[in-house]
């Protein structure tokens, strides 16, 4: 039959055994020390809780080396972690985030990061770039925004602003900071021209847009200038367009001294090229030429001038005889 065991031990038949460490008797049982407790001693009814803000991984712990800094992770924002939210994580251990789509941390989508402190805030965050316009017209201004939304706090950190992944500027001051989870940064280029077709992004600190934005520059291709003809020569003049699409609503049109001239005619993608023609020009079609292209939502440029002088009779023998001295 069993026998009568001394506190610290349990029977077994005839025998008594003593609980080990690590564990702790009660009854005629010998339970393990639950997770934050540990028993160095065999043979006892209790266990020793870990110091505050400390705690054991596992339970039957038989050491007070095994009270560890540990905290219950938190919810990592707009992600996901291992551990688990609410899982006891020992201060110091590596634990891998994972993003939601649109996030990132450190710059990547998933990272593995060290966990330092219960009141560390774990938090993927969100960079995008946008534009007013996509299409702009050349000598007008392209307008980006920058915007960062966490679940952290934003520290002060300088956009970085980048045109085909080149540094274009940086901007120290954001335009909103609605929070401290939220804030949005504006550049304007102004006066761009068409060198600034390309892609645009952004990065705010260490974590760099998760999208781009293309914008495309319209121009003009025209050679003002100064230019000399002889009355009754013929004037020949070409002013080209940058056709975005096949369906695309481009006009052009020429003026003369700001004053129209010409016919206005409609530009294609296989026609990009439009003219003014004048026969046997004479004085009164001397002045300064420019061509003006308009494109159907987006804006028209205006393009350099041509100054043409248109030399009479008189005016050739002028210039013969100083020529010739």
């Amino acid at each position: 039959e069993d026998v009568k065991c001394p506190e610290g031990s349990i029977s077994r038949g005839s025998l008594c055994v003593e609980c080990e460490a690590g564990t702790y008797q009660t009854g005629n049982e010998c339970l393990v020390c639950p997770i934050g407790s540990y028993q160095s001693v065999a043979g006892m009814t209790s266990c020793i809780p870990c110091p505050k803000s400390t705690s054991t991984v596992e339970a039957g712990s038989d050491s007070s080396e095994n009270c560890v800094g540990i905290c219950l992770m938190p919810d990592v924002g707009h992600g996901s972690s291992s551990p688990p939210r609410n899982w006891l994580t020992e201060i110091g251990s590596r634990v891998t985030i994972w993003c939601d789509n649109g996030y990132t941390i450190n710059g990547r989508t998933s990272e593995i990061i060290t966990f330092n402190s219960c009141e560390q805030v774990v938090s993927c965050s969100s960079i995008k770039i946008s534009a007013e316009k996509t299409a702009v017209v050349e000598g007008g201004e392209i307008k980006l925004t920058c915007t960062l939304s966490t679940s952290s706090t934003i520290q002060n950190e300088p956009c970085t602003w980048y045109y085909n992944d080149i540094v274009l500027l940086t901007t120290q001051t954001p335009t909103i900071r609605d929070s401290s989870t939220f804030v949005q940064y504006t550049a304007t280029l102004a006066e761009v021209s068409s060198d600034y077709t390309g892609s645009f992004s952004c990065s705010i600190g260490a974590d760099e847009s998760t999208n781009s934005v293309e914008v495309q520059v319209f121009g003009i291709v025209f050679e003002g200038g100064n230019k000399l003809m002889a009355e009754g020569d013929d004037i020949k003049l070409y002013c080209g367009a940058e056709i975005p699409e096949r369906n695309s609503d481009v006009q052009l049109r020429w003026t003369l001294n700001d004053i129209p001239v010409g016919n206005e005619e409609a530009l294609t993608f296989n026609s990009p090229v439009g003219s003014l023609y004048i026969s046997s020009a004479d004085p009164s079609n001397e002045g300064e030429y420019r061509c003006i292209v308009t494109y159907s939502n987006i804006g028209y440029v205006i393009s350099n001038p041509l100054s043409i002088t248109v030399l009479g009779f008189q005016d050739s023998l002028y210039d013969i005889t100083a020529i010739s001295g």
